[in-house]
């Protein structure tokens, strides 16, 4: 007989065994995004933002910020007219940059840092997918900003889900390493370790790669507009 986790937290902890002794994120996704930042500062939370400490397996509390990114994702592309099986390519995301077509959240009034915020598709892109994939590295890029997250940011079996999403994290990021899991499902395998907690983290043989930044063009001047009409600014973000 074994003690329960909460799926998130056992994705957390199938990273545990690489990164105890250094500041690494976990972003973990499903119908609740959640990033997790170990050594992040727990005087950076938030309570208006949805922001919260868990307790890992260690007995450790590592900040964390969430919102229903699933959820939120699905509701973008049904408002649009899109499915979530469509294709999306590199062309397709930058054709919503370079038409400055905006999702603005809440679509998830109960969740994140816009928690009642209304919200608003500024208008009908060609590719509604290619939309909430933005939209959601943008509101992860936003997460990992409140946390002040430092270290490497680990993407579980997402990075087989939506690679792009990753790859744009990685533009946003530059100074820090993404890192792609090749799990097909990290929670299964983190609530599997803890049977074997004792051995497992003695092991380092996770097999992980790098992302790529997408190479979009105006990236970083999308995100500054995307900001601008939440009323945010970079400065407050990091406060």
């Amino acid at each position: 007989m074994y003690a329960g986790i909460h799926d998130s937290n056992a994705s957390f902890a199938r990273y545990l065994s690489n990164n105890q002794k250094q500041p690494f994120n976990v972003v973990s996704t499903g119908t609740w995004i959640i990033t997790m930042a170990m050594g992040a500062d727990l005087k950076n939370l938030s309570e208006d933002k949805d922001m919260l400490a868990n307790v890992c397996i260690l007995n450790t509390p590592v900040a964390c910020a969430r919102f229903m990114g699933g959820r939120e994702f699905e509701h973008i592309c049904q408002l649009t007219g899109a499915k979530i099986t469509d294709q999306v390519s590199n062309s397709d995301i930058q054709k919503i940059i370079d038409n400055e077509i905006y999702a603005l959240p809440a679509f998830e009034n109960n969740s994140g840092p816009f928690k009642g915020h209304p919200a608003k598709i500024t208008r009908n892109p060609h590719n509604g997918k290619a939309l909430a994939t933005l939209y959601l590295a943008l509101m992860i890029d936003l997460e990992l900003s409140l946390l002040s997250a430092t270290g490497d940011i680990i993407f579980g079996s997402t990075s087989k889900k939506n690679p792009q999403m990753c790859q744009i994290v990685a533009q946003l990021n530059p100074q820090q390493n993404i890192v792609l899991s090749g799990d097909s499902a990290s929670t299964v395998k983190g609530a599997w370790i803890m049977t074997r907690w004792s051995d497992w983290r003695q092991q380092t043989d996770i097999k992980t790669q790098i992302a790529k930044p997408l190479g979009l063009e105006n990236l970083a001047a999308y995100k500054n507009k995307w900001l601008q009409q939440l009323k945010v600014t970079n400065q407050e973000i990091c406060l």
